[in-house]
């Protein structure tokens, strides 16, 4: 769905506007890029998983039971995109309501930027999900609480210097990729960077808990986020514009992050951090006080930026082997791809 739908909806797109469709070509070809691929999905899972189209002879109470056990687990997850969605355009939509169209531009430069911090976690749980659910089945839950520890811990050294990068050339950013006019969202893109970073294991938590099948305990702290997103936005936005909306839309994020922090401990009895994770923030010291030193020393630019982030990431990586960040299993993890690239 991330590959093969946007190859055929550009095809697609190609192919009619060739016809003369103009503006019409873009509605259906991602129309026809969907049909196409859930046709290619479905004849693909028809190959390779041919016991689950077989029609299995079981009772009636048999049968009822599983319908039961699936609407009870998939309505919440149905809501839960409806008040997810809600979630994230809630911001944008009180700035709307109070503010202006110019300022609702100026929030959604942060936006995405932020957003990049959510790429490495929705990468890892693509991986972590199945892992955990295949040992979940086998009642393997050391692996499953070891697994966790590691997952969440690449993602914090990963994710760690892009929030400093962000937390410290906010404006060089948002001015290489918007302009100068929007530079007055720097410090919305400042404090959304730290609800980014401290709620990137929201993803984990969300697969330990749909593991155990708590998807209703999932829409219920996404229905009490939200709700505090909302309260937030309203008492704040109209008092400090969108740096109250990055406020408030940040310590929902922290405050989600915490409620699954604690139900994972309370259903699981799993902490997925590693005391490890300090020694990652204390390799981070020295490359993020010569990064405020070439802030000041240096001409913002593109040029700048990309020299700066460069030096970060190498003394970042040097650190961290200095302090004994890394320990074996993530050496381990480190040869295996080592390996994988030399061997292609």
């Amino acid at each position: 769905s991330n590959i093969l739908q946007p190859a055929i909806n550009v095809l697609f797109l190609i192919f009619l506007i060739f016809l003369g469709m103009k503006v019409n070509s873009v509605i259906f070809s991602h129309l026809l890029s969907v049909i196409v691929t859930l046709s290619l999905a479905f004849f693909f899972c028809k190959h390779k998983l041919p016991k689950i189209f077989k029609k299995e002879h079981l009772k009636k109470e048999t049968k009822k039971f599983i319908k039961r056990m699936l609407i009870s687990y998939s309505w919440p997850i149905m809501f839960a995109g409806i008040i997810g969605t809600i979630f994230y355009w809630a911001d944008s939509f009180v700035i709307g309501f109070f503010e202006n169209a110019k300022s609702v531009g100026y929030y959604n430069a942060a936006i995405p930027i932020v957003m990049l911090l959510m790429l490495v976690p929705s990468l890892f749980t693509q991986l972590f999900a199945p892992l955990i659910t295949r040992e979940f089945s086998k009642r393997n839950r050391e692996i499953i609480k070891e697994i966790s520890k590691q997952v969440v811990k690449w993602i914090f050294i990963l994710n760690l210097p892009l929030f400093i990068l962000m937390f410290i050339f906010p404006g060089t950013i948002i001015n290489i990729l918007f302009g100068k006019d929007y530079l007055i969202a720097t410090n919305a893109l400042r404090i959304l960077s730290i609800g980014g970073i401290l709620s990137s294991p929201v993803y984990i938590f969300n697969s330990l808990l749909f593991m155990i099948g708590k998807s209703r305990l999932f829409l219920a702290n996404l229905i009490i986020s939200s709700s505090v997103n909302i309260f937030l936005n309203v008492v704040l936005v109209p008092k400090y514009s969108i740096t109250g909306a990055a406020l408030a839309t940040a310590i929902s994020w922290i405050l989600l992050t915490l409620i699954l922090f604690f139900e994972t401990k309370r259903y699981l009895d799993i902490i997925p951090l590693r005391r490890k994770m300090f020694r990652v923030l204390l390799a981070s010291i020295i490359p993020t006080i010569l990064a405020l030193y070439l802030r000041a020393n240096l001409t913002a630019s593109l040029i700048s930026l990309v020299s700066c982030s460069f030096l970060f990431i190498l003394l970042y990586v040097f650190s961290m082997f200095l302090t004994g960040s890394l320990d074996k299993n993530d050496v381990m993890i480190l040869r295996t791809i080592k390996r994988k690239i030399i061997s292609r």
